[in-house]
């Protein structure tokens, strides 16, 4: 490029082009770089931050919990932890899983830094405080710890549950058994203590309709039974499965097992697990498909052994089965050469009978590779039994149709594997669970973990399983024990005291108040506006210009007020008026017929055709007494009389359906007329005397 001047004669500005072009180019080039070593440094910082925020524990204290030795001689130890970080551990000792605290031995940990705000590392894992597994809780040095993993509430009722998972061995293949405490705030009397419940997968027969009627066929019929699966999923028949693996309601591209034909195919109701149900042509099996392939057979399993353990069946008549629990478990792996097809991954349960109900005690899997189909209990390398043991608070049950009494609670769970190279299975882990003996029912109070033997000098000593897999006291040696997780429970009154917990004593005054006494024979209460508060009715027409006249409680939204009397006009049928539509009638009975969750009043004189009355808002607001004509497909009974036979009738709920049933007893003979409500077009009705 020319230049009007030479060097020597170029301007001083021309001469120092060059340096200042350079010095432009590394500052341009710095400034380019100064975001990425910001970038860079930050970076650091973030790394330095995470470790220095990393859970830090005071020095453990050793706890020796060994699992069995391998033919090394090695041993696993754990050690619990303290402070913060090991909340986990000290809250729920039993869901400790030693296998994953190998090494932990003599770690030396960090003091913890109260100064430093912890940092919320990318797991994935959602750890809000507003979800509805987790408690809010405040951040920073000296928080409160949420309840942890195994708490969770259901917002929409606001029952709490609670888990307590058993650590067991892990089986062959994918058919890992599960074994825990469940514990849900709005249980019963549960296997384990007052809403603590233990055991295995299971189908029975669905009850809040009535008692079941056993009626089972080889095909589907519509008076057959309805099934749950494991006391919440309501299964409905799909098929029965035809020749050429033929299923009118399967789904587009679904395929029917080879085995299937003959078995019914059932769903959940509401779909979720993606399971399929299939029941067996005789009615004792059931096989349950999970969408990986995994098997569940429940009833008598399908291996040749008849084990018939797993039924829950009327003693006097054993085929009429209310409940199939679980008896073996199985993947998709299978034998080759003479057994072939067979399961090689199995799993298998066992049962005692008590009172006519079904305990799980014995727990089986993987066997050895040189028999892998054997179904020798003796050769499983894995056992896990249940012991239970008696219970004062006895709960009995007649919704099966037969009294099934449950009069046993869990007491213990021992854990036992076979060692390599040697014959038998040898103590690994028990959980011991304790009552509290102050309360007549039975609530759980602790749970720990035990594990195995530790010699006292000499050499190693184990224990081995006793004779029908029973597993004797651990004698000349000590187990090391996890701190106790401990439960509590809120009372009303003390233990003590003897019948129920107090009332309280202190007397209300009501706001008011009717100037009727429900000591009168024309006065009682009803929820007439159906707001779950009881209401004051009179049926005295005199009084309220020829119909009722009712309080209405909680009148304005102030609790333990009433309103002033209101009119309540009458509609009645067959004849019937306000002057025979009165409390004192004996053929006029309140009762909620047609399971609603209303009150009805029944008026039944001794005809073929009665009324049926119910409380109802007209536009207006106001409430009337509307009545319905029933008749009974069969003609009313003339033994159903209440005027006659008021001292020999009883209303009730006989085959637990939800319907009141009316039964007649003359001392001689007794009668029950069934509600016909669940029937259809039989809302209101009652069968003929049986």
């Amino acid at each position: 490029m020319a230049t009007p001047w030479s060097t020597a004669q170029a301007p001083l500005w021309w001469r120092l082009r060059a340096p200042i072009t350079v010095l432009t180019l590394v500052a341009f080039c710095a400034s380019l770089l100064s975001p990425l070593s910001v970038a860079a440094q930050a970076g650091a910082e973030r790394s330095r931050a995470l470790q220095d925020v990393s859970p830090t524990y005071d020095a453990p204290r050793q706890l020796d919990v060994r699992a069995p030795s391998d033919s090394s001689g090695d041993s696993l130890s754990a050690q619990p932890l303290d402070k913060q970080g090991a909340g986990q551990l000290q809250q729920s000792p039993a869901s400790v899983d030693t296998s994953r605290l190998q090494g932990a031995v003599g770690a030396t940990l960090p003091e913890p830094d109260d100064t430093v705000q912890p940092a919320a590392l990318p797991t994935g894992d959602d750890k809000s405080g507003v979800t509805s597994k987790s408690i809010s809780v405040p951040q920073g040095s000296g928080t409160v710890q949420g309840m942890g993993e195994s708490f969770s509430a259901q917002l929409s009722t606001g029952i709490m549950t609670y888990a307590v998972p058993f650590t067991l061995p892990t089986a062959r293949g994918n058919v890992d058994p599960a074994l825990g405490l469940s514990y849900s705030s709005s249980g019963g009397h549960g296997n384990a203590g007052v809403g603590w419940t233990v055991g295995s997968a299971f189908i029975a027969r669905q009850t809040d309709r009535g008692v079941p009627s056993y009626d089972d066929r080889p095909s589907w019929h519509p008076n057959q039974d309805r099934f749950v699966f494991n006391g919440g999923q309501e299964l409905v028949p799909v098929c029965d499965v035809g020749p050429g693996l033929s299923c009118p309601g399967a789904l587009p591209g679904e395929v029917m097992p080879s085995w299937s034909v003959g078995w019914q195919l059932q769903r959940p109701r509401v779909e979720g697990s993606f399971m399929r149900f299939f029941w067996s042509p005789n009615r004792r099996t059931w096989r349950v498909q999970s969408k990986s392939g995994q098997v569940l057979e429940l009833g008598v399993p399908l291996d040749g052994s008849g084990y018939t353990g797993a039924l829950e069946t009327n003693p006097e008549r054993p085929s009429e089965v209310y409940r199939w629990y679980v008896s073996r478990e199985y993947d998709t792996q299978t034998a080759t050469g003479t057994e072939a097809g067979a399961p090689v991954n199995t799993v298998l349960y066992r049962y005692q009978l008590d009172g006519e109900s079904r305990y799980l005690t014995d727990i089986y899997d993987t066997t050895p590779t040189t028999a892998p189909t054997t179904t020798d209990l003796g050769r499983y390398a894995h056992h896990t039994r249940l012991t239970w043991a008696p219970r004062s608070d006895i709960t009995r049950s007649y919704r099966s149709g037969w009294l099934i009494e449950r009069a046993l609670r869990l007491s213990r769970v021992d854990v036992t594997s076979a060692r390599y190279g040697s014959e038998g299975r040898e103590y690994v882990r028990r959980y011991q669970l304790e009552y509290d003996p102050a309360y007549h029912v039975s609530l759980l109070k602790s749970v720990q973990l035990k594990g195995r033997c530790r010699p006292v000098g000499g050499a190693a000593r184990s224990v081995f399983e006793g004779p029908g897999g029973a597993l004797p006291e651990p004698l000349g040696c000590v187990t090391e024990d996890l701190p106790k997780l401990s439960f509590g429970y809120s009372h009303v009154g003390p233990p003590t005291a003897d019948g129920f917990e107090p009332f309280d004593t202190e007397v209300r005054r009501i706001q008011n108040s009717p100037l009727h006494s429900l000591d009168e024979a024309l006065t009682d209460l009803f929820d007439v506006n159906r707001d779950g508060l009881p209401d004051v009715v009179v049926t005295a027409p005199g009084l309220y210009g020829g119909g009722y006249g009712w309080f209405e409680n909680g009148a304005g939204g102030q609790l333990d007020t009433f309103s002033q009397a209101q009119a309540m006009a009458l509609r009645g049928v067959l004849g019937a008026n306000a002057a025979t539509l009165q409390l004192t009638n004996p053929n006029l009975v309140a009762l909620d017929l047609d399971g609603d969750g209303a009150a009805n009043l029944l008026h039944m004189p001794v005809a073929r055709s009665y009324g049926l009355y119910d409380f109802v808002q007209l536009s207006s607001g106001a409430y009337e007494l509307q009545g319905r004509e029933v008749t009974t497909a069969s003609g009313l009974d003339v033994k159903i009389d209440f005027g006659r036979d008021a001292l020999e009738t009883q209303l009730m709920d006989v085959n637990s359906d939800g319907l009141v049933d009316v039964v007649v007893t003359t001392g001689t003979q007794l009668e029950t007329f069934f509600n016909l409500g669940r029937l259809p077009g039989g809302d209101g009705q009652f069968g003929t005397g049986a």
